[in-house]
């Protein structure tokens, strides 16, 4: 094994190569390849030839220094990690940073929940009048009832509903899986609002549920996430910390606070691990704990 690399001649050489060993989904293939291209910059910019594991330290910090999330700078990592791992298993060049910790990654959600006056607010600002604000509504309103990631939206077909003892069956895509084995119970008046849209707008049993109304194809993931932010900004809600993502976090504490048991909400959002549930409950019970006012209340009259 030789620790002659050249950066500029070799290194880029082996991505594809190692992207195909790797053996991972489309978009993580994309997203690896675009993380070397950056590191690969980093490297040819400090002018580093053989990297060193110091040399991988360094970079660490300096995606840090660039103000990027922890889970960031931990993909960032992983990816690296992973290309010279390929690079030693085919005795290219021999790195070992396997060990190397990334950024510590709190498990508490980035994004907030919406209140239900914010949701019933948003919910009355669609134009339905139009097929453009039909649609719309239908993705919020199938979104913050059923807790469905963007992904899972855009994955969507007419073909996916079911019927089922007389209840309306979504099977769903979801995030890392590569079949549409679960599903969601869709409200009745989601229901509707779907079946409204499909009414205005003819949809083929094999399309997508939500198409686009330029161009008639899927909608991707984006642009879902797009259309749930602009709908919130129309009904003068806005924040940083509110995204489509905030719906899916919404559904859920709106079930527990309803009284749904911790294992059905789990099942509904289709989490492998309790644990990623119970912070929907801790936020809530963090919430009712007002130790912060009966402070205040001793200090101030």
């Amino acid at each position: 094994m030789t620790n002659q690399l050249t950066l500029r001649k070799n290194m880029s050489s082996f991505v594809d190569e190692w992207i195909k060993f790797a053996d991972v989904k489309e978009k993580s293939a994309v997203t690896y390849s675009k993380v070397l291209k950056v590191f690969f910059q980093y490297l040819s910019d400090e002018r580093i030839v053989n990297p060193t594991p110091d040399d991988i330290y360094n970079w660490r910090e300096f995606l840090k220094a660039q103000d990027k999330s922890p889970a960031t700078v931990n993909l960032y990592l992983t990816a690296v990690k992973l290309f010279f791992k390929f690079l030693k298993v085919k005795g290219i060049y021999d790195l070992e940073i396997s060990r190397m910790k990334g950024c510590k990654v709190s498990s508490e959600h980035k994004k907030d929940p919406l209140t239900a006056e914010q949701v019933k607010k948003i919910l009355d600002s669609f134009d339905t009048k139009s097929i453009e604000g039909l649609r719309n509504k239908a993705i919020f309103a199938l979104m913050v009832t059923c807790g469905l990631r963007t992904i899972e939206v855009s994955r969507a077909d007419c073909s996916d509903l079911k019927k089922s003892c007389g209840r309306t069956m979504l099977f769903v895509q979801g995030k890392g899986r590569d079949e549409k084995s679960e599903c969601v119970m869709i409200p009745e008046k989601v229901c509707q609002l779907i079946n409204d849209f499909h009414k205005k707008l003819y949809c083929p049993k094999n399309g997508p549920l939500f198409p686009s109304l330029t161009t008639g194809g899927r909608l991707i993931a984006g642009s879902v996430g797009r259309i749930i932010k602009t709908s919130m900004r129309a009904a003068g809600i806005d924040s940083s910390r509110l995204t489509a993502h905030s719906l899916r976090h919404t559904a859920a504490t709106a079930m527990l606070l309803n009284g749904v048991e911790l294992a059905k909400v789990q099942q509904i959002l289709r989490h492998k691990n309790i644990n990623t549930t119970l912070i929907y409950s801790h936020h809530l019970e963090r919430m009712k704990n007002h130790g912060e006012d009966a402070a205040a209340d001793s200090f101030f009259n």
